[in-house]
C-alpha cells in the first residue's frame, strides 16, 4: 500500500531529501486524487491504470503537466523499491543501431512519430531485440510490460500508438525498418459459416430488408415512410447476428427456416441468453436493440397474442432505462466548479487562452485552442443569463 511505502521513504538513506519529499508528497497527492487514504490505495499498476487515467487534473488545482510529474514522482516511488521497473530513456541506454534509428526519428520533426515510438524504442533495445527482427509477438510483449509497469498511462492505447507509429515511420523514414506491424481488431464480430442456417432465412431476411425500402403512401396500414438505408444495414446485421447467437446457445441451425423462428419465444430466449453472457450477464445497447428489433419484428410478422406477449416481456428485462438528467461521470466533473477559484479559472480561460503566443509549429492546435475558447466563452454568457432570467 502507498502507505507502507511513505513509512520506507521515511527510512530511506540513499536519496536525496528533495526527492525523498517530491516522492513522499507525489503518494499523498495521487491517493487523495483517487478520494482514498494512502492506506488503502495499493501499490498495484493494474490497479492503479484505470482509475488515475481518468483523473482530471484541473478538478484537483493541477495543470496537466503538474499532475504528469506527480504520477512521475509516485510511479519513481514504486521504482525505487522494485515493485515497477525503472524507465531508462537516455541515449547511452540505446543499442548503437537503435542509437542510430532514433536519432533519425528525432531529426525529422514528426510531431507524430517521436512521442508514439519512445517508450518502444527503449524496450526493444533493453530487450535485445534488432530492429530486423521486430514482429508482432514483441510488440504485445511490450504491451504486457505496459501493464506491468505503468501507473496511468492505458496500456492498450499506448501499445496501439506504437504499432501506428511504427508504421508511420516505416513509411515515413528512409532508414527505418519495413516490416510492417499489425493491430488486433477491436470488433467483436459474430457470424455463422454459409450455409450453416436454412437458405430459406437468407430469402427471407433478404425479402424483409428490401420490404423496408418500399413504402404504400395510399395504403391503410404499413410502414408510412422508408427507413434510411444506414438503419437498413444495421437490422440486417442485428438479425443474422442475433441467428448466429442464438445457434452458440444451443438452438440447432435447421430449427432457425425464417425470420420467424427467430421471434418465437425459446430460441429469442436463448439468443438473448447467448449475448448477456458476453457481457457478464449485464444487458448493453446491443442487446437492447436487438431486443426491440425482435419485438418490432414479431408484429410485422403478425404473432400469436401469446408469443408477442412474450417477446415484449424478454425485451423489457434486457432494456437500458432512458438517460434523465446528466450523467455521474458528468455530474463528478462539475463538482469542482463548487469552488470560487474554479470558476473564476473557467470564467477567465477564454482569455487566457487568446493571451497565449502563437507558436509557428503548432498552428493548427492553437487555432482549435481559439476555437473552443470562443465556445467557452459563449456558452458562460448563455449560462449567466439563463440563471438571471430563471
Amino acid at each position: 500500500m502507498f502507505a507502507d511505502l511513505l513509512e520506507k521513504l521515511n527510512e530511506e538513506t540513499d536519496l536525496f531529501p528533495t526527492r525523498l519529499r517530491d516522492m513522499a508528497s507525489a503518494l499523498r497527492r495521487v491517493a487523495k486524487a483517487l478520494g482514498l487514504p494512502p492506506e488503502d490505495v495499493p501499490c498495484d499498476p493494474r490497479w492503479l491504470q484505470p482509475r488515475l487515467k481518468n483523473i482530471a487534473p484541473a478538478a484537483h488545482g493541477l495543470s496537466p503537466k503538474s499532475w504528469q510529474n506527480v504520477v512521475s514522482d509516485a510511479r519513481g516511488a514504486l521504482a525505487h523499491f522494485g515493485i515497477v521497473k525503472r524507465r531508462h530513456r537516455r541515449d547511452t541506454d540505446l543499442t548503437p543501431e537503435w542509437c542510430a534509428l532514433w536519432k533519425s526519428v528525432l531529426a525529422s520533426n514528426d510531431p507524430t512519430l517521436a512521442p508514439s515510438l519512445s517508450s518502444f524504442v527503449y524496450f526493444l533495445s533493453r530487450l535485445g531485440v534488432a530492429p530486423g527482427e521486430v514482429s508482432d509477438a514483441v510488440a504485445l510483449d511490450y504491451k504486457m510490460g505496459l501493464e506491468d509497469n505503468e501507473i496511468s498511462r492505458s496500456p492498450d492505447r499506448a501499445y496501439r500508438a506504437a504499432v501506428n507509429g511504427w508504421n508511420l515511420a516505416g513509411a515515413r523514414l528512409v532508414n527505418w525498418p519495413q516490416q510492417k506491424l499489425t493491430l488486433p481488431s477491436r470488433q467483436k464480430i459474430v457470424r455463422l459459416q454459409s450455409g450453416v442456417l436454412p437458405a430459406a432465412f437468407d430469402r427471407e431476411l433478404e425479402g424483409y430488408l428490401l420490404s423496408l425500402e418500399q413504402v404504400d403512401i395510399l395504403a391503410d396500414e404499413g410502414r408510412s415512410r422508408a427507413l434510411r438505408p444506414s438503419s437498413i444495414k444495421l437490422y440486417g446485421q442485428l438479425l443474422s447476428r442475433f441467428a448466429a447467437e442464438a445457434v452458440n446457445g444451443g438452438v440447432d441451425p435447421s430449427e432457425i427456416t425464417g425470420l420467424a423462428a427467430l421471434v418465437t419465444p425459446k430460441i429469442a430466449e436463448r439468443g438473448l441468453r447467448s449475448m448477456l453472457e458476453k457481457h457478464d450477464n449485464k444487458t448493453c445497447q446491443s442487446i437492447a436493440q436487438t431486443a426491440i428489433l425482435l419485438n418490432s419484428l414479431a408484429k410485422a410478422l403478425e404473432s400469436p397474442e401469446v408469443e408477442l406477449k412474450q417477446i415484449a416481456r424478454l425485451a423489457k428485462k434486457v432494456s437500458i432505462p432512458r438517460q434523465t438528467g446528466m450523467t455521474s461521470k458528468n455530474m463528478k466533473r462539475l463538482r469542482t466548479l463548487q469552488n470560487d477559484a474554479q470558476i473564476a479559472r473557467l470564467l477567465s480561460l477564454p482569455d487566457v487562452i487568446f493571451s497565449r503566443s502563437k507558436d509557428p509549429q503548432k498552428l493548427h492546435r492553437y487555432a482549435l485552442a481559439r476555437e473552443e475558447a470562443v465556445a467557452i466563452a459563449i456558452l458562460t454568457v448563455i449560462a449567466a443569463f439563463l440563471r438571471i432570467t430563471r
